[in-house]
């Protein structure tokens, strides 16, 4: 087992509050690779541009005060534009709820480019189905990974990022395959619901097992020796 790491230390930042957190997939059905969205988020630096088929809208720790606040249900927007331009792509506003397949309810599968909180304060009807909530939100963890195309502004490659505030046992099953091999740098943030002493575990097999780095609030480049752990995060977790 690979001792406790200690990263550069940044200031906590504390995040807008999180209402919703919207969980897209890649397939019908809720399955597939997926990406975690908890701020307004441009897909093409996730490498997830286009690919979303379903959606899960689910609490956040702030839901409740935030419709309190404004007075109507929290929303997602998801945009076939990038930016959230309204006029260069089709909108889709989604209330809480699961929704399996945005193509066979709304004819929307396979454009979304891009996702924003809040976008509207029309009403919308919320799916029956709802998941389970995001309650707390401890830490919020971004990954580095493998290489995605940019397009805008000027077509380049760069290392796509992912969110997690989840536990994951199989990074490949749950972003895709290439990341368990390629995950470089990982940004840890204090959440909503930060605890001093709150960490995550980064394990370089499957299921939280084998060896494994606990990182607390700050930024990693998992190159350094002090870490040596590039390509080898095969599963996340959270103490």
């Amino acid at each position: 087992m690979l001792p406790m790491s200690i990263g550069i230390k940044i200031p906590r930042v504390k995040l807008p509050s999180i209402p919703l957190v919207a969980i897209v997939w890649q397939y019908d059905g809720l399955a597939g690779d997926r990406r975690t969205i908890i701020e307004d988020t441009d897909l093409q630096a996730q490498g997830f541009e286009g690919t979303t088929s379903a959606i899960s809208v689910r609490r956040g720790p702030h839901y409740d005060a935030v419709k309190s606040s404004l007075g109507y249900e929290p929303t997602v927007g998801l945009y076939g534009g990038l930016y959230y331009f309204v006029d260069s792509g089709p909108v889709l506003v989604l209330g809480r709820g699961e929704y399996p397949s945005i193509d066979q309810l709304f004819n929307f599968s396979g454009v979304t480019r891009s996702v924003r909180f809040n976008p509207t304060s029309e009403r919308f009807p919320l799916s029956p189905r709802e998941g389970p909530p995001f309650a707390t939100i401890p830490l919020i963890v971004e990954l580095t990974g493998p290489q995605t195309l940019i397009t805008v502004p000027e077509l380049s490659i760069a290392n796509s990022t992912a969110t997690i505030i989840e536990e994951v046992s199989d990074v490949g099953m749950y972003l895709g395959s290439d990341w368990s091999t390629s995950i470089s740098a990982v940004q840890v943030k204090s959440g909503p619901n930060y605890s001093p002493g709150r960490v995550v575990k980064l394990y370089e097999e499957t299921n939280h097992s084998g060896g494994q780095i606990s990182l607390g609030p700050g930024n990693y480049d998992l190159s350094n020796p002090q870490y040596d752990f590039v390509g080898k995060t095969k599963s996340i977790g959270f103490a």
